[in-house]
């Protein structure tokens, strides 16, 4: 049995709990093997950490790590690896999307390319077993002044197949009080788009000929965890946290039946516009879909199906917005502004298409280039990068040249950008945006302090913007 370490560094600070890492550990633990968590989603320092760490006496130690705090979870290692000396193993989107980047920072002993749950428990295994993991799939290592570059581990492509997250991982009381109750599950894996702002088509390379991308997850396996989580917590509502809960309009269909018949409680998704009408929202409304989220990214149509290469109209968005509004499903509009080449007049397009809409909540966010992405290579060769670093937040950063505005001028457009979408139809809710937004610099930095009884009130009221959605009705 091996001692595995995992480590949440969750920079942003908001209680959402990273289910790679709670489908690795279930991965892990049904191999046999004894799985310990350093999470410092509520205010752990490092020294702290690493008394942690010293307790567990792990013989490797897994991290995982998104783009926006990449830097941070490098730090960390360093630290580990100059005190103990333990091997430290990294995964997650950047270094998937970055692997030379990752493995020549020095302080990962490899680096995991893409889904972990094969790779991770081959490379366990083979390290429990005193065997040379240097051709483990999935993984690149660096050798002798040069890098391995192994092969990636095959697709798991039977989801059902593999045991429910663990969420035993965490302490997770304590993330369900913070965000009221909120339980977060996958039912799918994978996208077939090609947005040029996302991983996805990258992803679908790296994978080329290992199994399918995009995999489903059967209703019954959905309903069993459903059943199982809401017998043991006092879940609220749930958040299916797919890329696009309507890929397949047959299996959303029977899903909504099972749902309504056997677990019944609120729940919201991510739809994309094209795929909406009102067949999907009745059988959404029915189930107890009070929410759902839709991407506009730009008001621009030619801006978004060129640049973003995300083919869907203007009259799609709309026609979306208002059909969910017609069955009583509040929603939420997601944007980003800043885009490469984007000028004052396409923001304002933005706004105008958000007013247009009427969603019951804005998420905006400075557009960040991703390594691996269509856009990020576009950023580079038209040097628009103003410096060459990843940005820790798409909330209060920006990080491009712009065609008529600054940085500033960007983050100051973000802060205004709900206000203006929404001031002629409600000074009152617009003016409770502006505040949200003119906090979320603070929340980020000092939200991991909040007391949870505090931090659930804001979840509640503001965070998914059910104030503004009950100022609407």
């Amino acid at each position: 049995m091996a001692r595995v370490l995992l480590v949440y560094t969750n920079s942003l600070g908001i209680p959402y709990i990273d289910l790679g890492l709670a489908s690795l550990s279930a991965m892990l633990k049904q191999a046999g093997h004894r799985v310990g968590l350093v999470d410092f989603t509520f205010g752990l320092s490092d020294a702290a950490a690493l008394r942690q760490l010293r307790e567990f006496r792990p013989d490797l130690i897994g991290m995982t790590a998104r783009t926006n705090e990449f830097e941070r979870v490098v730090g960390l290692a360093g630290k580990i690896k100059r005190r103990f000396g333990t091997p430290i193993y990294c995964g997650g989107i950047h270094p998937t999307m970055a692997p030379e980047d990752a493995i020549a920072r020095g302080c990962f002993d490899g680096v995991c390319i893409g889904e972990g749950d094969v790779a991770m428990r081959e490379l366990v295994g083979r390290l429990e077993r005193g065997e040379d993991p240097g051709s483990t799939r999935g993984f690149w290592f660096f050798r002798d002044g040069e890098i391995v570059r192994n092969e990636a581990a095959p697709l798991v492509d039977d989801l059902d197949a593999l045991p429910p997250a663990d969420l035993d991982l965490y302490d997770f009381q304590r993330y369900l009080t913070a965000r009221d109750g909120q339980l977060d599950v996958i039912a799918s894996r994978g996208c077939p788009f090609s947005c040029s702002f996302c991983a996805a088509p990258r992803l679908r390379e790296i994978y080329q000929g290992k199994g399918r991308y995009v995999r489903e997850r059967s209703v019954p396996s959905i309903i069993a965890e459903l059943k199982e989580r809401t017998a043991r917590w006092k879940i609220r509502r749930i958040t299916f946290v797919d890329e696009m809960f309507n890929i397949n309009r047959e299996k959303l269909r029977r899903f909504c039946e099972a749902y309504g018949a056997e677990i019944g409680l609120p729940f919201e998704c991510d739809l994309r516009a094209d795929g909406c009408d009102d067949d999907l929202f009745r059988h959404l409304k029915a189930a107890g879909c009070d929410k759902v989220n839709i991407g506009v990214e730009s008001g621009d149509e030619a801006l978004r199906g060129s640049l973003l290469r995300k083919k869907i109209s203007n009259e799609q968005i709309a026609s979306a917005f208002a059909l969910a509004r017609r069955h009583g499903i509040r929603t939420m509009s997601y944007n980003i502004i800043g885009l490469p080449t984007e000028t004052r007049e396409q923001i304002r397009s933005t706004i105008d298409l958000n007013r247009r809409i009427r969603p019951d909540a804005i998420q905006v966010s400075i557009f960040t280039p991703y390594p691996g992405t269509r856009l990020y290579d576009y950023v580079l060769r038209e040097r628009l990068l103003r410096r060459k670093e990843y940005a820790s937040s798409y909330y209060t950063r920006a990080n491009l040249r712009y065609p008529d505005f600054d940085a500033r001028q960007l983050l100051r457009m973000r802060m205004l950008f709900g206000y203006e979408c929404l001031k002629q139809e409600s000074r009152l809710r617009a003016l409770l945006l502006l505040a949200r937004e003119a906090a979320t610099p603070l929340y980020l930095r000092f939200g991991r302090h909040i007391p949870l009884r505090a931090n659930q009130l804001i979840y509640r009221l503001f965070w998914h913007g059910r104030a503004l959605g009950f100022l609407a009705k």
